[in-house]
């Protein structure tokens, strides 16, 4: 079985592994590293963001202090190609995904991370990221004060919107090819953008 750290040759006295978190099913790939931490350690995955594949910077987008956190950006148009349309969640997830952005977290949404930022959509319900059943996601109105609360909607639903968000520091960028196979298999932060 393949492991994560294969056996050092070097000598040396200690080694530094990392676990794979991700809002995503592995890909295949994944599936024979077994993770060396604790599940009850581990965060929890309706509140776990992976950070986005471009910085809000990166993206041009510069409302990190508008709303909810500074660390979290949003946007609905700018940079995304235009407003999204209805779509499933897994065409939510790649619209965002293919800008270097992410979907936003059920929370950041009612923190309003991508309150007016166009198309419309601060009182219209857009697709999470945070999971809420099997092949169901959260949705929420793109700004708290239209007060809607989150729904819970299948992914296969193509009624809803979407809002992408990004962080203010990316996850560092690795070899070209491989962040766009792990962007297309659901892992858009699990490495950086080429």
């Amino acid at each position: 079985a393949e492991t994560a750290c294969p056996p050092s040759t070097e000598g040396h006295t200690a080694r530094c592994c990392a676990d794979v978190f991700a809002s995503s099913p592995a890909p295949l790939f994944f599936s024979s590293i077994k993770p060396s931490f604790s599940p009850a350690l581990a965060p929890n995955p309706t509140q776990w963001t992976d950070l986005s594949a471009s910085s809000c910077e990166d993206l041009g987008w510069s409302n990190a202090e508008s709303f909810g956190s500074t660390e979290v950006c949003g946007e609905s148009d700018l940079g995304l190609g235009g407003c999204s349309g209805f779509v499933t969640w897994s065409e939510a997830q790649e619209f965002c995904a293919i800008a270097g952005a992410r979907l936003c977290s059920a929370n950041e949404l009612t923190s309003d991370e991508a309150r007016g930022t166009g198309c419309s959509l601060d009182r219209q319900y857009v697709w999470s990221s945070s999971e809420c059943g099997d092949n169901s996601y959260l949705t929420a109105s793109g700004g708290s004060f239209a007060g809607a609360g989150t729904v819970c909607e299948e992914a296969t639903v193509a009624r809803i919107l979407v809002r992408c968000c990004a962080d203010l520091d990316s996850f560092p960028r690795l070899t070209p090819g491989i962040s766009s196979v792990l962007k297309f298999r659901g892992l858009r932060g699990a490495v950086g953008s080429t």
